[in-house]
This record gives C-alpha cells, sequence and structure tokens, in this order.
C-alpha cells in the first residue's frame, strides 16, 4: 500500500467508501492483510444495525470464534497482519461493542507497541480509541491481543508521520537459448523473477514457475511483405486451432493478403493461399461465425490506403481446404481501421462488429458497432458509440462483462464503455492513445482485471483493478515497455491462475522483448522469457496448435517474415489411456432412446433401449444380460421412480424404432428388474418421442414431452397422478412452442422454478405460464434459414459462473450425406437470467444427434462427448470428447471411438463404480448398443461421495445435510457434481465447522420417498459458483432494523435487536405476519417465534437481544440470536422453503413457547385450520386447548391460496393452542395453554413454512418433507 496515504481498515461487514473491509478472512497477499489464526478458522464478523455509522456499527472478535457444533465460543488465538512499506507510521485503533457490554477486556499491541492496554469499558462507554507510533522495518503490521479477554476491533488506520520508504523489487531476467539438432527445434529454458502487486508489499514468496519447455517450429509463408495481423482459430473444422497471417504489399514485396497455415500430425505444417489478392490490410482483424453456417468467417479492415473492411466466408468443407474463400465488403467509410472484435456487445444473442476508424490522413478515432444483417453479403448497418478526439491513435479491443453486471462491456483505448439502455457510458483507466487492451479475472472475485500495454509507443504495461467503482493499478508489470504490440490475457500453464502474455515489437530495438508474467490469483506475477528475444513480435498470439491441450505461442513477426514460429508448450494434458469398447448388444431396430438405472437394485447401473434392458456385470467388458421387458412396452424414454416405492420404473411407447406410436406405457418395477406394464396413460399426440425430462408440477413429478412431429400440439405434460398404478395418468398442452427435439430442465434464470430448455429457446416455469425465450435463432442468416437446428440440448454451467448455460448439437439432415462438411458443437454463455445468450463453438463434428455433458477426464470441469451421426460414413463415425479447458473458452478435442455411426445416443454414466463417467451409446441404422471404458480413472482430484436418501417421504424444496470431512482448511477448494445427471448444475453450500469437519447442504427441487441422490464431491478443483437462492440483507422493518432474507417463495424479516420475525411476505406481496404499533392483536402482539413472554426474547418491538446474520450462503441464512443477560440462544436457518428456528439455550427451569400469531395471506377473512386428525375449521369459531398428535397445524388462506404452517420436530404430551384472537390475529400457538401459560422447556426444534396450497395433503406433504416424517 503507498507510503504516502493513510491505510483504512474497518472490521466487520459493512463496506464503507475509502475503507477496506476486513470480514475475519485469513491473510492473503494479493488482499495485503487479514488474519492468522492457530487453528486456521475465520474470525467472527457481526454488523449490529445499532450505530448510524457504518464504521462504528460492526466488529470482529480477535480472540475466539463460534461454533454451535462445538457447543459456544471457542478460544482461537490468532494475530493480524496488514502489508505496509517500511517506515514510521501513527497506528490508530477502535476498540468495543456498538450494542452491549458485558465488562469485555480488550488489549490491542502492534508489534510490540501497546496500542491500547488492557482496559474494560464501563457500561455507559461502547467504544475506546488509541493512537501509538509503530516503525515497520519488515514490511509487516502485526496486531497482537495479550491480556485481553475479550477484544473487539472496530477499525484501524496507519498514518504515515514521513519516515516511510516505499520496497520495490527489481524485475530483471536472464535467460538462456540451446539449440537441438533439429534446425527448426529449439528448446527455451529461463530464469524467473517476481514482480508483485503495487498495492502490496515485497513478498518472498512468489508464484509457482512452470517447468514446461517450449519448443520451436518455423512455419514459412507465401510472399514477402509487411505481416499485419494473425488470427487463430480451428479454420477448417479439425478440433486443432489453425494460424492465419494477414499481409500487405510493402518495399519487402507484394504478398497474398491471407494465408492459412495449419499443423497436420505426422506431417508438419501446410498453407492455403485463401486471399492471393494484394490488399491494404491493417492489424487488428477478428474471427467469427457471420454467416451463422457453423464456422470460423474473418473480418479484417483496410489500413492507411483503405477504406473498406471485409470479410472471408469459410466454404466449412474439410476438403476446401487449398480454395480462396470467397470475400466480402461489410463497411465502407475514412481509412484505417485498426482493431476489431466480433461479439455479442449488446446481448440480444446475435453477434456484432465493434471496431475502431482511426481515419487517415485526418485522425476520427471513432468506435462503432455494426449489426450483421439478414443477408451479411450486403452493407452492415453501424453506429457511432464513441467519437474520439482528434489526435494520437485510439485502438485496442476487448469485450467481457468486467463489472459482473450480466451485461457485456467494451474495452479500448485506455478506457471502459459499459452500456446504459441503447448508449454506451465511457470510464477512463489508463492512457488513452496507441495502447493494446485485454480482460482476465487476474485476482477472482468483484469486477475482472484489465490490462493495459503501450502497443505503439514506448510506455509501460499495466494490471488495472476495480474497487468500490474506482479504478486503481494492481501491478506495474514493466514500467519500461516499448512498442509492445502483442497482449494475451489466459491461464497460459494450466494452473487455475490467470497469466499475462505481452512482447515488443523491433521497433524497441535490438534487444526486443518476449515476455509471460506467471500470475497466482493474488495480484503477484513471476516474468519470464519466452521464445527469445530480438524477435519482431507483433500480434503474436496463444493458442493449442498442436491440439496437446495447453497453449502455444504463435510468435508472428511484423518484419523479418515471411512466416511465423510456433513456439509448443511441452506440457501438455496427462498422457490419456486409449478407451475400450464393448458390443452389448447387437440387432437394435433404431431404438430412440437409450437410459442407465439401477433396475435390480444391485447398485449397477443397467442400460435399456427399446423394450429390453441389460444388466450391469459390473464391469464394463463383461457379459451384459439382456431381458425383455414385455407387455407391450416397446420403446423406453425415461428411467423414474414413478409410485415412490424405492426402485426405478421405466415410461416408454408401445411403438417399436421409429415407428409412429403415441400410446405410453409405464413399466412397474417390483425391485429386482420384473417389470409389470401398465397403460393407465393417456395417449400423447405426435409420432414419437425425441425428447423427455422430469419436471415437478404443482408438487408431482411429471414428463415433459417432445415429439418429432406434434402435428401441430407443441410440447405436452404428462401428469403422474398421486396413485399412478390405479389413477389416470393425463396428457394436457404445456406450450405451443417446440423445438421437436431433445429437452432438459433447469432453473435458468435463477429465480427459484425450474424452466425447460428446447434449444434454440427456452420456456419459462414462473407462474406456469411456459412462454418461450430466445437463446438463438435457427439457420443464423437468410444463407442458410430452416437448415441449422437444435437437435440434442444439454443445460449445465460450463464456465462456472453459477448460471446454467445452453450446450447444443445441431440438426442438418440435408448434409447427412456430405461426410466432409463441417458441424459444430456449440453453448450459448447465460448471463444469468436467462436474458441474453453469447455463443462459443466447443468443437466440430458431423451430425449433431448424440451428446452429453459431464467431467469425462476428472479435472472438476464440465466436458462434452458427441458421437457423429455419420451416414455417409458409418465406418468414420466417431465419439468425442471435447474436454473444457477453462471456462468453456478453450477446448481440446479427444477421440474416444471410431466405426460407427450414433444417434439419440452417446451418454455418460460411471457403469463400472470406479468413479470416472463411461459412455454408453447406440446409433440409427447401426443396430448395436456399445459402452466404452473410461482410462482416466478418478485418481485426480481427490474425490467424496456423497449418497443423499430422502428418508421415507417427498422431499420438495429440500436442503439435505450430510457431515463430510471437510472445514476451513478446504472450504475453497472444493466442487460438488450430481453423479446421477452429469452436467447438471448442483446448488451446495459448505459450512465448515472446523478445519477438516463441516456440512454439506445440497438443494434437491424433488426426491421421491424411496429414492436417493448421488454426488462426489471434488477436492482441489476450487468451487464453481453457485446461484444463490437466498439472499440476506440489512434493512428496516415497521421501524426497526432488521435482517431481510429473500427466498424464492416469501421474505423474512427478522428484527435484530429481539430476533423475532415481524414480517412473511409472500410473493404477491402478502404479509403473513403484519407486526405493527397498533395496540393489541391489531398490531403489537404480532410475530413469530414470541417465545419468551413477558421479556420479548424473540417477539417483534423489543429491544432484548444481540443478534448476528451468521452465514449468508446460497442455500441458506442463519441468524444467531443471544439474549442480553446471556441465558436464551436462538437460531433461525431460513432455506428456499421455510425456515427452521432452535431453540440452542434456554434457562433451566423456565418456560416458553412457540408462536405464530399473524393474519394469514394479509387479513382475516376465509381462513381454515387445519391440524392432523381434523376436518378444516374456520378459524373464526375454532378455539382448540389440547396436545396435538402429529405436533402440527395450519392455516389456509382460501382467497389467497396458500397456507402457513407450524411444527414441531418431536412429540410432546404438553398442550397446544389454536385460535383467533379479538378477531384480528390468528394463534398457532405450541406449548402454550390458556391465557399466559407457556409450557415448553429446554432446547427444541420448530419449523414454518408457506404452501402453495390449501388441502390438508398438500400441507401435510410440505411438513413431512421439512421435517423428514
Amino acid at each position: 500500500m503507498p507510503a504516502a496515504d493513510p491505510v483504512r481498515i474497518n472490521f466487520g461487514r459493512n463496506t464503507v467508501t475509502g475503507w477496506n473491509l476486513d470480514q475475519g478472512l485469513a491473510y492473503s497477499t494479493g488482499r495485503g492483510y487479514g488474519w492468522n489464526p492457530t487453528d486456521g478458522t475465520n474470525r467472527q464478523c457481526y454488523r449490529r444495525n445499532a450505530n448510524p455509522d457504518p464504521t462504528l456499527d460492526d466488529v470482529c472478535r480477535a480472540d475466539a470464534y463460534y461454533s454451535s457444533a462445538q457447543g459456544g465460543w471457542i478460544n482461537s488465538p490468532a494475530n493480524w497482519q496488514l502489508d505496509l512499506p517500511n517506515g514510521t507510521y501513527d497506528i490508530t485503533v477502535t476498540v468495543g461493542e456498538p450494542v452491549y457490554n458485558t465488562n469485555f477486556t480488550s488489549a490491542v499491541q502492534a508489534n510490540g507497541t501497546t496500542i491500547i492496554a488492557p482496559i474494560t469499558l464501563p457500561a455507559n462507554q461502547k467504544f475506546h480509541t488509541a493512537t501509538a507510533p509503530v516503525t515497520i522495518t519488515n514490511g509487516t503490521l502485526t496486531l497482537t491481543f495479550a491480556g485481553g479477554n475479550r477484544t473487539h476491533l472496530i477499525t484501524l488506520t496507519a498514518t504515515p508521520t514521513g519516515g516511510g520508504t516505499t520496497t520495490t523489487t527489481s524485475t530483471t531476467t536472464s535467460s538462456t537459448t540451446s539449440t537441438s539438432t533439429s534446425t527448426t527445434s529449439t528448446t527455451s529454458t529461463t530464469t524467473p523473477t517476481s514482480t508483485t502487486s503495487t498495492t502490496s508489499s515485497t513478498s518472498t514468496s512468489v508464484p509457482p514457475v512452470p517447468s514446461a519447455p517450449f519448443t520451436a517450429e518455423a512455419v514459412p509463408a507465401a510472399g514477402s511483405g509487411e505481416q499485419t495481423g494473425l488470427l487463430t482459430g480451428d479454420f477448417d473444422g479439425d478440433g486443432t486451432a489453425d494460424a492465419v497471417v494477414v499481409a500487405r504489399p510493402s518495399a519487402l514485396g507484394t504478398p497474398a493478403a491471407l494465408t492459412l497455415s495449419r499443423r497436420r500430425p505426422g506431417s508438419g505444417w501446410e498453407q492455403s493461399v485463401i486471399e492471393p489478392d494484394p490488399l491494404h490490410l491493417e492489424a487488428g482483424g477478428t474471427t467469427g461465425d457471420v454467416d451463422g453456417d457453423g464456422d470460423l468467417d474473418i473480418i479484417v479492415g483496410g489500413d492507411f490506403a483503405l477504406g473498406q473492411i471485409y470479410w472471408w466466408e469459410n466454404p466449412g468443407d474439410l476438403n476446401a481446404f487449398g480454395t480462396r474463400w470467397t470475400r466480402h465488403v461489410l463497411y465502407s467509410g475514412a481509412m484505417r481501421y485498426h482493431d476489431m472484435v466480433f461479439a455479442d456487445v449488446d446481448d440480444d444473442g446475435a453477434g456484432e462488429l465493434v471496431f475502431w476508424n482511426q481515419g487517415h490522413p485526418t485522425p476520427l478515432n471513432d468506435l462503432y458497432v455494426a449489426e450483421v444483417p439478414a443477408d451479411p453479403t450486403q452493407p452492415w448497418p453501424a453506429t457511432l458509440i464513441y467519437d474520439g478526439p482528434s489526435g494520437p491513435s485510439h485502438e485496442g479491443l476487448a469485450v467481457a462483462d468486467v463489472d459482473g453486471d450480466g451485461k457485456t462491456d467494451i474495452v479500448g483505448a485506455g478506457s471502459l464503455f459499459t452500456r446504459v439502455g441503447s448508449s454506451w457510458s465511457r470510464t477512463q483507466i489508463g492512457p488513452d492513445a496507441e495502447v493494446r487492451a485485454a480482460v482476465g479475472d487476474l485476482i477472482p472475485g468483484g469486477s475482472q482485471e484489465v490490462v493495459f500495454s503501450a502497443g505503439d509507443v514506448d510506455g509501460r504495461l499495466v494490471v488495472y483493478q476495480e474497487t468500490a467503482g474506482v479504478w486503481s493499478e494492481l501491478a506495474v508489470l514493466s514500467g519500461d515497455w516499448r512498442h509492445g504490440h502483442s497482449l494475451v490475457v489466459a491461464d497460459i500453464d494450466g494452473d487455475g491462475a490467470v497469466d499475462v502474455y505481452s512482447a515488443e515489437m523491433s521497433l524497441a530495438g535490438p534487444g526486443a522483448r518476449s515476455r509471460v508474467w506467471w500470475g497466482d490469483g493474488s495480484g503477484n506475477f513471476v516474468e519470464e522469457s519466452i521464445g527469445g528475444d530480438g524477435v519482431d513480435n507483433h500480434e503474436s498470439a496463444l493458442a493449442d496448435v498442436d491440439d496437446d491441450g495447453d497453449l502455444d505461442l504463435v510468435s508472428k513477426p511484423f518484419n523479418g517474415g515471411p512466416g511465423f514460429t510456433a513456439w509448443l508448450q511441452d506440457g501438455g494434458l496427462p498422457v490419456r489411456g486409449p478407451w475400450s469398447r464393448t458390443d452389448v448388444a447387437t440387432g437394435i431396430n433404431r431404438d430412440v432412446f437409450v437410459v442407465d438405472a439401477d433396475l435390480d437394485g444391485d447398485g449397477a447401473p443397467d442400460l435399456v433401449t427399446g423394450g429390453v434392458w441389460y444388466a450391469n456385470p459390473g464391469t464394463v467388458s463383461g457379459t451384459w444380460t439382456p431381458h425383455t421387458i414385455g407387455g407391450g412396452f416397446g420403446n423406453v424414454a425415461l428411467a423414474y421412480d414413478f409410485d415412490g416405492d424405492g426402485d426405478v420404473d421405466l415410461l416408454g411407447t408401445a411403438g417399436t424404432g421409429s415407428a409412429a406410436n403415441s400410446n405410453l406405457r409405464w413399466a412397474r418395477n417390483d425391485g429386482a428388474g420384473n417389470f409389470t406394464v401398465l397403460t393407465n396413460l393417456q395417449p400423447g399426440t405426435g409420432d414419437f418421442l425425441q425428447g423427455v425430462d422430469i419436471i415437478i408440477d404443482n408438487g408431482r413429478p411429471a414428463v415433459v414431452l417432445s415429439w418429432h412431429d406434434d402435428f401441430g400440439n407443441g410440447n405436452q405434460i404428462l401428469s403422474v397422478p398421486a396413485d399412478p398404478t390405479t389413477e389416470t395418468w393425463t396428457v394436457s398442452p404445456l406450450s405451443s412452442f417446440t423445438d421437436n427435439e431433445a429437452v432438459d430442465i433447469g432453473d435458468i434464470d435463477g429465480d427459484g422454478t425450474l424452466d425447460i430448455a428446447t434449444g434454440t429457446a427456452w420456456l419459462s416455469g414462473a407462474g406456469g405460464s411456459w412462454n418461450p425465450n430466445p437463446i438463438f435463432s435457427p439457420g443464423g442468416g437468410t444463407i442458410i434459414t430452416g437448415t441449422f437446428v437444435p437437435d440434442r440440448v444439454k443445460l449445465a454451467d460450463v464456465d462456472g459462473d453459477g448460471d446454467l448455460d445452453e450446450v447444443v448439437a445441431y440438426e442438418r439432415w440435408q448434409d447427412l450425406t456430405n461426410p466432409n462438411r463441417i458441424w459444430t458443437v456449440d453453448w450459448y454463455e447465460n448471463d444469468g437470467s436467462g436474458g441474453g445468450w453469447i455463443r462459443h463453438v466447443a468443437g466440430t463434428m458431423v451430425g449433431g444427434h448424440s451428446l452429453d455433458v459431464g467431467d469425462v477426464d476428472g479435472d472438476g470441469r464440465l466436458d462434452i462427448v458427441v458421437g457423429e451421426h455419420a451416414l455417409a460414413n458409418p465406418a468414420e463415425g466417431r465419439v468425442v470428447a471435447l474436454l473444457n479447458l477453462g471456462a468453456g473458452l478453450s477446448w481440446q478435442t479427444w477421440e474416444l471411438d471410431r466405426g460407427m455411426e450414433h444417434h439419440d445416443g452417446t451418454r455418460l454414466a460411471d457403469l463400472d463404480g470406479d468413479g470416472d463417467l463411461d459412455v454408453y451409446s447406440i446409433g440409427w441404422n447401426a443396430g448395436r448398443l456399445i459402452v466404452l471404458e473410461n482410462p482416466t480413472s478418478s485418481a485426480s482430484p481427490l474425490r467424496l461421495d456423497v449418497t443423499v436418501a430422502a428418508g421415507g417421504v417427498d422431499r420438495q424444496s429440500w436442503v439435505s445435510e450430510t457431515a463430510v470431512p471437510v472445514g476451513t482448511d478446504l472450504a475453497g477448494t472444493i466442487d460438488v457434481v450430481d453423479l446421477d445427471h452429469p452436467g447438471r448444475q448442483v446448488p451446495w453450500q459448505l459450512d465448515p465447522s472446523g478445519p477438516t469437519t463441516g456440512t454439506l447442504l445440497i438443494f434437491h427441487p424433488f426426491l421421491a420417498s424411496g429414492d436417493t441422490a448421488r454426488y462426489q464431491v471434488l477436492v482441489g478443483t476450487g468451487p464453481s459458483a453457485v446461484p444463490p437462492m437466498i439472499t440476506a440483507e440489512t434493512a428496516s422493518d415497521e421501524g426497526s432494523p432488521a435482517y431481510l432474507i429473500s427466498t424464492p417463495v416469501s421474505d423474512w424479516y427478522i428484527q435484530t435487536s429481539n430476533g423475532g420475525v415481524s414480517s412473511l411476505v409472500d410473493a404477491d406481496g402478502n404479509d403473513w405476519v403484519g407486526y405493527g404499533p397498533a395496540t393489541g392483536a391489531l398490531g403489537e402482539f404480532r410475530g413469530i417465534g414470541n417465545a419468551v413472554h413477558p421479556d420479548g426474547v424473540l417477539h417483534p418491538g423489543f429491544n432484548v437481544a444481540a443478534t448476528s446474520l451468521d452465514r449468508r450462503g446460497p442455500l441458506r441464512a442463519v441468524v444467531e440470536v443471544l439474549s442480553f443477560d446471556g441465558k436464551w440462544r436462538g437460531r433461525w436457518s431460513i432455506d428456499p422453503a421455510g425456515a427452521r428456528f432452535e431453540m440452542v439455550e434456554a434457562p433451566a427451569g423456565v418456560t416458553w413457547w412457540f408462536l405464530y400469531e399473524g393474519v394469514p395471506g394479509g387479513e382475516i377473512d376465509s381462513d381454515q385450520l387445519l391440524w392432523p386428525g381434523s376436518p378444516p375449521e374456520d378459524i373464526s369459531t375454532a378455539d382448540h386447548v389440547a396436545d396435538i398428535a402429529g405436533e402440527w397445524a395450519a392455516v389456509a388462506d382460501l382467497a389467497d391460496g396458500r397456507s402457513i404452517f407450524v411444527a414441531a420436530d418431536s412429540e410432546d404430551s404438553l398442550s397446544d393452542r389454536f385460535y383467533l384472537m379479538d378477531s384480528a390475529m390468528t394463534v398457532l400457538g405450541f406449548g402454550r395453554g390458556l391465557g399466559t401459560d407457556s409450557l415448553l422447556e429446554g432446547p427444541r426444534t420448530f419449523r414454518v413454512g408457506l404452501v402453495p396450497a390449501t388441502d390438508e395433503a398438500t400441507v401435510l406433504a410440505a411438513v413431512q418433507s421439512a421435517r423428514g416424517f
């Protein structure tokens, strides 16, 4: 941190402008401050909501942490560390407690100097502040707390007194180069040096340096000239990155404008001139699928002598290498277009071209966004979004959602451009002239970092970071960087931390440098030479040109060509063994689906296709025994426990193969794989099924049906009755919109309800409307409209940002007879709301009719498997895994098998129980069912199997709890994957209780009574983001500070001064509590909890307790309540479906009760009392004082269509009371007799929840789901 400025730390929970926030976390070099506890636990920090000054309203306790699992407060010595440049500082510390005082003794020392001698504050004094001078000699300020018994830190300020000096780190680099016997191969080894963040002190700890060397391959090009550009990407559709050199005429010669180079295994590099004409083309071209046909096209603009921007149409044929590409003019204007990018910057699902027009000879420096017209061969309409000043060139472009608001931003000319409505707002970050730009998450969390390099001038190479809306320099990688016209931000070494690559042109002199700065994810970097010095690097790039899974350096000179040098990183991915194939069955007749499920109860997944299931022999290569289902069951579609008896049943049709048949059948399993086929299902409306999936409809499982030909009826829903054996399963219209192919289910927009992905669109489940929302347009343009449609669809969090993206493989039946036609497998990046989607190409294939998503290689990232529907050449049909190398932005193709065409197959499951995912598949004409055994094994990362059982009751919107041997030591390193549904996003939360112990919470939309769900905890992968189903913040309710905890179905207001629930607001805005200042039952008596009478603990309106929002994870928020006298301790745990209240501690011999006192649906109207063994009763006449067997009761508001229930977790023989008080307030009282007679003693647990139904059966199901019996 700069010695010239004071450093201010606020301890607690409040973010305050001008202050750094310490939330009790361990010290990190990236942050530059934090705690060093002896046992690895975080400090306990609170927001009190009692002081208007936010810096005085929160605290961190220095000497202990609270753990309910360990019985309360645990002594935990720790010191606190702050990085400071050496010098003398005035250190000012404030300690105290904003709310209450219980004879705390506080003490603080800094580097051995006493700041606060042990002091016990009097009852009328909340805070104590002291200042002392401290001299820093080792770059670190350390606070200790000897002599105190409970030190609450409030704030710290370190003010330099003039003696401070800033420590800097030299960045010299030495390198050696040795030449091997090959004239085209060079191995580079280096000596690294350390560069630290400018906001942290120098540290002896540096990031690890990759040990893999780089081997050089020289690649020639056709003709001499100035090589103005380099573009990389898979242009020929073979799954490996290629390189295109852009050149223009000069005194050196008149070269071809575009030369494509690709590396062929075993035969080296080969070239194809795709634009032979000499053209004056500028630097900074781009690539993208302009015409929507699934391949990469090229866009490049003119230089100082050309006023057009061209795009070249990729012929999209593996046999087209060596042919000229068709050139189109997309824009004409002033000359010189230095830098452009093709991306979806308005988040409408289609790409746009963002480009600079610098102008020549008159400088313009204009920034445009051009839309792709319906016919992209026609001129593109362009909109000016920034009119730059006349002067030195504005250049450099990158696009990303920099600030994490779900909208794509533009970075260029030292600035950040953010979209506000239809306009763009500019924020200046760094120098605006002649700089290169790149974006990356160099320090995970918050906004992404921005890197600017002096590109066409002498200057600096700087990483910028945003904090509280202000951009500042995070690290100066080089203070003397000259014409650094190459700049890339990426995880080059595959360690999970983002690195920076940049290189100088020869204009910097004969020693022009090429460097990589290896990042550690905390803002520290190690500089290393790569590719040698003295090279005229210009737009050099990183791409996997040898298809080994790592990024290689393509070093392209501006002068000194023709051609480039490919520096191949020799680390690569781990050596992968071959997959072995076993034929399970032959003679299959165009079965439409193949599914896996444990049908015989032996714990191993069996396979089902058509009307036959195959018993798993325990090994993939064993003999799979066939069993005919019989009973007219011809074509399986889905496996699920429909009758809730604990075994898996089957759903399908009576048809065989692709023969039209909409007669639905289900096969009831006896648990041993013997089936009874039932016909009590209404028929669907269609020829044969192409997509099915389970969804919860009104609390019951239902099946979404998508037909190959729906006869104009759209998607349908098959409702499963409460008794699926005797009652009729009904088919109803779901949505008139359909893609007539696969469907997948998940919460796409993060609103807590399940949605349906169909391919081109998703159907919103909010309110049961099922309205379609676009993802992409079939065809992508008039050139191929109607031929480019989705076939297989999967929802998965591909980029690990916490929302569900869509993975799509396409059907283009017109091209099935062309084995050389390029097809893509794409994933569409979700903006988190389902409102904006960005298309990314994951790989190429022939025929996209088989697809699944899962972690194939065991690295913790979601990969894609596809099977080619290669009808024209089945012998060449492949199964390939597209391996996700990070955030879905880089992929490696791994061929698993060859020799069969695939259709609606290529599914993932752990067939042999060895911890990795195997593949099973069927074809259309192949007539075979095959399995492929994964050789990866589960050696890395460490895996922990977790099985969750429903426990004999149907679970709805349920959060399960599983004790796991993972705690604070590994909390930030784990992820959770769904073994039963590979690729399906898992909402989870870890609540550590110690260094190596914790509780894993997992959300289940629905888990049938006899079902189990299987997961794996991956240790060492780092977490994927989990979308929050719970949000928690401070608020005010009826004039009192409160915690507002929002769930998908309700908002809970818990007052901070007492711990009582003062409002419970449903999704329609109705307050079911209605606490307020009105007297008695009209307001002041109301609340949930209301436990301790007359003291007021857990009752709204009282000031009797301290509360803290202890945990606020994505699945659960926990509010701890402690009475001022320390005698009563309670805990609210709010989950997506409701709340759990635990009275953790109560005084011996003192009674209490648990009450709901409120207004169901917001007013007293047509309300009915529901309770076990009694018919519904009008609450206006009900008054019961008795022990209720079953220990639950509810009030149904018939007008609102909802009910509220209260349930105890344990039976007792105590009296309960349910009645309407003074015609103004409903009372559900547990442990309550007549009058003020409270009866409960000691710890007890209760559940409270809203249910979207008013019948007893549905309410009882919700009660049973909540408490497990």
